[in-house]
């Protein structure tokens, strides 16, 4: 092999190579892409909440397990219309990975106790240890407009004040 073609041949494997690299990056990338219903508000967005429960749950999903969580995920958020004290809700997800995350804010911990033991909050957890690998919880009292809920403040105090729940050997 020649020195010209010695370059040619390391030339065309690594461009290849950052191909390659290009397209795992891209990958890793559109994991990280979220997307967010838009914030729900039952009684309006005028309401004011003192003392109201803020709840924020962040779910990883196990590998093959993205359809029945969907699933029963989206019995339980049609169910929320229905529950009185509701103030606002959302859910979020990755388009492209196996974390979601949802968010209800109640008016009093009853109206937040009422709703997890309705019969379409129960069926989800009876269910999360065989769907969820992980699952991080934050409860908070929240006092203000109802209008003024954001993800990125309520992601931000998840990753700070959270408490986890691991559904077998990983560590949340």
């Amino acid at each position: 092999m020649t020195l010209s073609t010695s370059k040619e041949f390391l030339m065309l494997n690594l461009n290849r190579l950052l191909k390659i690299i290009s397209l795992i990056m891209a990958g890793l990338a559109l994991t990280a892409l979220t997307i967010s219903a838009p914030f729900v508000y039952p009684q309006g967005k005028a309401v004011k909440a003192s003392k109201a429960k803020l709840i924020v749950t962040h779910a990883t999903i196990r590998a093959g397990q993205s359809t029945p969580f969907y699933d029963r995920s989206e019995e339980v958020v049609k169910s929320l219309k229905d529950q009185p004290g509701l103030l606002a809700y959302s859910i979020r997800r990755q388009l492209f990975g196996n974390q979601a995350w949802t968010l209800t804010l109640w008016d009093s911990e009853h109206s937040k106790s009422a709703f997890t033991r309705s019969g379409a909050h129960q069926s989800a957890m009876a269910e999360a240890s065989s769907v969820l690998s992980c699952a991080r919880f934050l409860r908070v009292d929240w006092s203000g407009e109802v209008k003024n809920l954001d993800w990125d403040e309520v992601l931000g105090r998840l990753d700070t004040e959270s408490v986890s729940y691991s559904f077998g050997d990983s560590d949340c």
